[in-house]
């Protein structure tokens, strides 16, 4: 429980609207990654997430791009249209490993949260285990810097991507945008601690601080560098602030203010991925985005079956076959609106149900609702990865539990830049086969491999590597 209130002290907490921290629980069962497996990982989702965004931003080449077009807010088709296609500085993408191989399930480049939540839980753990072995504090700082740090890739993509539009500049000062009482605040917060300690001067910026002047200013100061942690969509709805926000956010290049990432919603849309799933077999698709044979090979081998439910064939494929299918709702995000067929005889299958369509419904009736709704990109069916629960021991600052979690294991990334960080990844366990970390579950710290094995952990870790974890 130590560990648990230091990483919680250190910001691993969700942050309640009315700002209450909750504290995100820990596995106290890591999972290690060999550095060679995470070197090839790293490169094929760079390739996979700049297939992702070439597909994302072919939207005024042809009719199979539409339902990206209509899945967007009509500020965000502002935004997007007809501008260049961006640099992103961060990217996440979400994987589930299954039987030796690990697939892409969803692309995300709004808010591609957890890079200071993932390095909170691997460095705690770290020192947890080198204070046991009474390790010296260099030791363990060595073995912490060792196990790298997706804050600190962060940092040098932010400062590469602004390099790439400002050529020979540097920030002066650095503007973390998000709502006030964000759900993720603390990590935030150990993103403006971190950076300034690195010698640029970050504070959080929030809609109602903005003044109305060219660029982002907030009590009287200029921030030349602006990292968005804050969905475009939101901007729809009138608050205080939005509507001069609105008209930032179209020049995100400036000047006088740089936006990373500038609006790219496209990108994380499940329609994006279906298409990406179906240019394997479609080669007019496939040239349409201009994907590579290498990148097509990634998707081949990252990305599970997936296609938009617009036709009647596929319908009745995914009808007929329930323990093969997975629905998801085109813009969602947070695992809302996914539906399992494998678990439809649940409560929480129900449940879902009941909160998305206002009553329980049968696998047949869902995909029919799920095929008849074209609002907001309407759905995609995506072939069912298996994973297995594995036992964890969670500690929160309060309690220890044991309880089986699905445990994913997600990337980070840039695209559309010249040079790729030094990121690592995230795992998050839960209790429900779709991952939410407060719905039972936690966070699992991502060791190397080769750090784990000073820390002489016995039983404790699992491992992933090609062959999945076992």
């Amino acid at each position: 429980m130590q560990l648990a209130s230091a990483a919680t002290e250190a910001g691993l907490a969700i942050t309640q609207p009315g700002g209450e921290l909750i504290p995100i629980p820990l596995s106290l069962n890591p999972m290690l990654v060999s550095r060679e497996t995470l070197y090839l990982y790293r490169q094929q989702i760079y390739q996979l997430i700049n297939a992702g965004l070439k597909m994302a931003y072919a939207l005024d080449k042809g009719s199979p791009l539409k339902p990206i077009w209509r899945a967007l807010s009509p500020f965000e088709k502002t935004l997007i249209y007809p501008r260049p296609t961006p640099r992103l500085a961060t990217t996440r993408v979400d994987c589930w490993p299954s039987e030796g191989k690990l697939w892409a399930l969803e692309l995300n480049a709004t808010i591609p949260a957890m890079q200071a939540y993932s390095d909170i839980a691997a460095s705690h753990t770290i020192a947890a285990h080198g204070r046991r072995l009474h390790l010296s504090p260099p030791a363990i700082a060595k073995l912490q810097e060792d196990n790298g740090s997706n804050v600190r890739a962060l940092w040098e993509a932010l400062l590469a991507a602004y390099a790439s539009y400002r050529p020979r500049q540097q920030p002066q000062r650095l503007g973390i945008l998000c709502r006030r009482n964000d759900a993720q605040q603390t990590e935030l917060l150990h993103l403006k601690r971190r950076f300034s300690g690195w010698g640029l001067e970050t504070e959080l910026l929030h809609p109602d601080q903005l003044e109305n002047k060219e660029g982002f200013w907030a009590n009287g100061k200029l921030y030349d560098l602006v990292y968005r942690h804050l969905f475009v969509h939101r901007l729809e709805e009138e608050a205080e602030g939005h509507a001069l926000l609105r008209r930032l956010l179209l020049k995100p290049y400036g000047p006088p203010s740089l936006v990373l990432n500038p609006p790219a919603a496209p990108v994380e849309l499940k329609a994006t991925l279906a298409l990406l799933s179906e240019s394997v077999e479609n080669e007019a698709l496939a040239a349409l985005a201009q994907l590579s044979p290498e990148e097509r090979e990634v998707i081949r081998l990252r990305v599970p079956w997936t296609r938009l439910l617009n036709e009647t064939a596929t319908l009745e494929y995914v009808q007929q076959q329930p323990e093969r299918f997975v629905l998801k709702h085109g813009s969602s995000y947070g695992g809302k609106a996914v539906f399992i067929g494998k678990a439809r005889f649940e409560d929480s299958f129900a449940q879902r149900c009941q909160q998305t369509f206002g009553t329980p419904l049968s696998w047949e009736a869902l995909c029919q609702r799920a095929f008849e709704c074209r609002h907001e990109g309407g759905y995609v069916a995506q072939q069912l990865v298996e994973n297995h629960p594995l036992p964890h021991l969670l500690c929160s600052p309060n309690t220890t539990t044991s309880r089986p979690l699905y445990v994913d294991f997600s990337l980070f990334s840039s695209a559309g830049m010249p040079t790729l960080a030094n990121w690592g990844g995230v795992c998050r366990g839960s209790a429900d086969r779709v991952v939410n970390i407060l719905g039972g579950g936690g966070l699992v710290p991502l060791l190397l491999k080769e750090v784990a094995q000073h820390l002489q952990l016995g039983d404790l870790p699992y491992e992933l590597d090609a062959q999945g974890p076992c």
